[in-house]
């Protein structure tokens, strides 16, 4: 009797795995709530400047950039295109800096407008033996313009990496993806060719 019920036992939980499998699931990573760099930034030393956002681009993404992996029948994904989470992110450390940042619209006026392109977003993990690698990097092409457009562009890549070696769940993807945006942003927030530009 007992017997019997552990076969039906190990059958159902077989049912359910194979269903899972099959049917897979989505994991969603939050990013919309992502927070800042704490940090000082050369930025703050900028008289105050009105910057125009330009909504950035994702090249190279496939259909629905924000999904990052596909792996037997489970789709990993953001929560907002790579696009939407490093422009908000460059967006913060600006303000967070004293600059005011708007939407692009015909009745915006300001002293930059900003444009951008995610032309790489990579996130891998390798399970080992106690732990999972995990290893993300993100590169957008910025372009910042004087109004009027005239009056000069800087054009530059930048590139945040970052590499862990933790759990196997969404929270530590999300934490590596996270790191990974923090770096980049530093990287543009003390590029001094373009604090220069901005000073101009």
């Amino acid at each position: 009797m007992y017997q019997k019920r552990f076969h039906v036992f190990i059958f159902t939980v077989m049912l359910i795995m194979i269903s899972a499998f099959i049917e897979g699931c989505t994991h969603v990573v939050k990013t919309s709530d992502m927070s800042g760099l704490q940090t000082g930034s050369p930025l703050n030393s900028i008289k105050p400047k009105i910057f125009t956002f330009n909504e950035f681009k994702d090249i190279g993404g496939g259909d629905d950039p924000s999904v990052f992996s596909k792996n037997a029948g489970h789709i990993f994904k953001l929560d907002q295109s790579p696009a939407s989470m490093v422009a908000l992110a460059l967006r913060k450390e600006f303000e967070r800096n004293g600059h005011m940042c708007i939407s692009s619209s015909p009745q915006a006026k300001s002293n930059f407008i900003i444009d951008g392109t995610i032309f790489k977003f990579m996130v891998m993990s390798r399970p080992l033996l106690f732990h999972v690698e995990h290893h993300s990097k993100i590169a957008l092409k910025l372009t910042v313009s004087r109004v009027p457009i005239s009056n000069g562009v800087f054009v530059k890549a930048y590139q945040g990496e970052y590499e862990s070696k933790e759990g196997s769940g969404v929270e530590y993807l999300g934490n590596n993806i996270h790191k990974s945006l923090l770096a980049m942003i530093k990287e543009i927030s003390t590029d001094q060719e373009l604090l220069e530009f901005l000073q101009k």
